[in-house]
């Protein structure tokens, strides 16, 4: 890793403001001499968000019974292929060294992956990941980053430079990391960078011209600090396509939590924003506004067409009017044809019935792909709908024109009694598919989780064996999420999974016993796979 500088100030999951209103400082725990901490409502209010998400989610893991109709085969093991695993560089990519000076901040934890491959050249690729899980808060205390140039045989790793206070930056604490190159071979890293002691949340870009070697400073897509608005769960993506008139732009989502009135009249609303870059980073776009400002969206994802077409994948809430903590989550489309300046009407993918893992944190939000040569878009999460036992089973949907109809969901992942799955993420090229999910035995209770893949070589029609990879994460030395109590162990809620010509890479983080001492030790681990 990178020489760290000593640590300042740690803390916090995203935080955000409204440029312009007020900041009001309000009670809070500080230290004798320093000025007492600033809430901030709108994180406060996407914190029972996420409470209500993983309440209403932890109903569904009951015994229920599945229509005769709707217990479909599943499409694993349908395809004719090799039983002989496919998996090669398995191994430990990185781990976090950096100092944890303050008891929030858990030592030698890296969590939440993503991965991306050069589409100019796939032997670089380069994976981000937290680093030093703050629990009780949320977020880390600086993301890494790990580039392999020779195909993920051999990898080198650092830290994201000068963005967080423990490497010298501005920021206490950094969340949400995740990576994609440029037409150009650019390799942009991105974050959601945040104070915990007063209401600062940007959404931040960092520029790698060596592949994936070295990144420069952070440039800003929002700087917010206000109490009224949390920045949370980005993405991004580059047009890589010389058929496009937007050729080389970046485009960054989020959802923005905005919180309007005050006191019990206070309302927060969670629309998804957008802002693109046609400078490699260096300046962006206003924000625009995806969704409405009065929607409650979450986990949006960028898949960009040959024809420059961008399609956003994301969970929307459709709150009880009876019970607004109570209603449905559906996975949800819009396609903008313009570079992101309008969105046409939402398409729903399908309902969202997906249960949370029994003393963890598994994300719940849908994973999403575009196939770069034929142009399908396939979505996954984790449901419940098919498995008699209520645990979760890996579904699949498939857009095959643009994002105007989906499939209704199948169950891609094989049926064995007894052992849930969730997390999932989903790559493609060339009609390749892969998939790639955890996997919990004993009912979803077992003390260790697995890394599963499973691949399609007919753009999804059916898919081959399942395959474990690397060894199991022993819980016990897991990072752990407090934000919304009781503590649960937290691997990520995503993993990393990028496809190119005849190969993907696959990023999970493995939690261990430490090798001298310590409470926690998770790292980064990658996998070279193929159909």
């Amino acid at each position: 890793m990178a020489s760290p500088r000593p640590l300042i100030l740690v803390a916090a999951l995203a935080v955000g403001a409204l440029a312009g209103a007020p900041a009001v400082a309000l009670a809070a725990s500080g230290t004798p001499g320093q000025a007492p901490a600033q809430v901030n409502v709108a994180h406060q209010a996407a914190i029972r968000a996420l409470q209500a998400f993983e309440a209403r989610a932890s109903a569904r893991f009951r015994p229920h019974a599945v229509p005769a109709a709707a217990a479909r085969r599943s499409l694993a093991g349908t395809a004719r292929g090799r039983s002989l695993s496919p998996v090669t560089h398995v191994g430990s990519i990185s781990r976090d060294t950096l100092p944890a000076l303050s008891r929030e901040i858990e030592p030698d934890t890296q969590v939440e992956p993503d991965v991306a491959i050069d589409p100019g050249d796939p032997r670089i690729i380069t994976a981000v990941f937290q680093q030093g899980r703050n629990g009780p808060f949320g977020a880390s205390a600086d993301p890494g980053y790990a580039t392999s140039q020779d195909g993920g045989r051999t990898w080198a790793d650092g830290n994201f430079p000068l963005l967080t206070t423990v490497v010298g930056g501005p920021l206490q604490l950094a969340s949400d990391p995740v990576v994609a190159f440029g037409p150009d071979g650019s390799d942009y890293i991105q974050t959601i960078a945040l104070n915990e002691t007063n209401p600062r949340s940007t959404v931040t870009v960092q520029r790698s011209t060596d592949g994936g070697i070295s990144f420069g400073r952070p440039s800003l897509v929002t700087d917010d600090n206000n109490i009224n608005i949390f920045n949370d769960k980005n993405w991004l993506a580059v047009d890589t396509s010389k058929r496009s008139p937007f050729y080389g732009r970046l485009y960054s989502v989020w959802a923005r939590f905005i919180t309007t009135g005050t006191g019990q009249n206070a309302v927060t609303h969670s629309p998804g924003a957008l802002s693109f870059s046609d400078d490699q980073g260096k300046t962006w776009s206003p924000i625009h506004f995806m969704t409405p400002l009065s929607d409650d969206d979450q986990g949006f994802l960028p898949l960009i067409h040959q024809d420059g077409s961008v399609t956003v994948v994301y969970d929307h809430f459709v709150p009880n009017p009876k019970n607004p903590n109570q209603g449905a989550d559906f996975e949800t489309a819009q396609t903008s044809r313009d570079g992101g300046l309008t969105w046409s009407k939402p398409v729903t993918i399908g309902q969202f019935l997906g249960s949370e893992v029994p003393g963890m944190r598994s994300g719940m939000l849908p994973a999403a792909a575009i196939d770069p040569v034929t142009g399908t878009m396939y979505a996954v999460w984790q449901d419940t709908r098919f498995n008699p036992g209520g645990l979760n089973d890996i579904v699949l949907s498939v857009s095959a024109d643009g994002g105007a109809r989906w499939s209704a969901p199948q169950v891609v992942s094989p049926k064995v009694a007894g052992l849930d799955r969730f997390t999932p993420a989903v790559a493609a090229d060339a009609g390749a598919v892969y998939i790639s999910y955890r996997t919990r035995g004993a009912n979803g209770t077992a003390p260790a989780v697995s890394e599963n893949y499973i691949a399609s070589t007919d753009g999804g029609k059916t898919f081959g064996f399942e395959f474990q990879v690397g060894p199991p994460s022993v819980l016990r030395w897991a990072a752990v999420s407090d934000e919304v109590p009781p503590p649960v162990a937290f691997l990520g809620d995503y993993m990393g999974l990028a496809a190119a010509p005849g190969k993907a890479e696959l990023v999970w983080c493995l939690s261990s016993k430490p090798p001298v001492t310590g409470r926690y030790h998770q790292t980064a681990w990658g996998a070279t796979v193929t159909p």
